[in-house]
């Protein structure tokens, strides 16, 4: 892995290093070097924690009204929370969503 110095960097460069250190800018170019990387909002990684708490939370057991409440949302966004969260990655039925398996016809 080459590893560059400050005074190989432009002037964007040397403000990235500022912020996470030359050891780790080097790792960056070496990984992901050509490459574009999203780097998400900080409100978008507290979404995905409150999801994720919400699921958690719904698993073990509280109800679609307690949670709208708590997280100041509509039960139609717990619902969709459920779905986008619950569902997919726990797999598992959200109460009150039909299912159809259209195998067993």
């Amino acid at each position: 892995m080459t590893e560059f110095e400050i005074n190989d960097l432009n002037s964007e460069q040397k403000d990235l290093v500022d912020i996470i250190g030359l050891e780790a800018f080097n790792k960056l170019v070496f990984h992901y070097g050509g490459s574009q990387i999203y780097i998400p909002k900080t409100d978008t990684i507290e979404r995905q924690r409150r999801n994720a708490k919400i699921c958690n939370e719904y698993r073990h057991g509280k109800a679609l009204k307690f949670l709208a409440n708590k997280y100041n949302l509509t039960e139609t966004q717990i619902r969709t929370i459920l779905s986008d969260v619950y569902v997919k990655k726990c797999d598992h039925t959200v109460i009150g969503q039909m299912s159809l398996d259209f195998n067993e016809m």
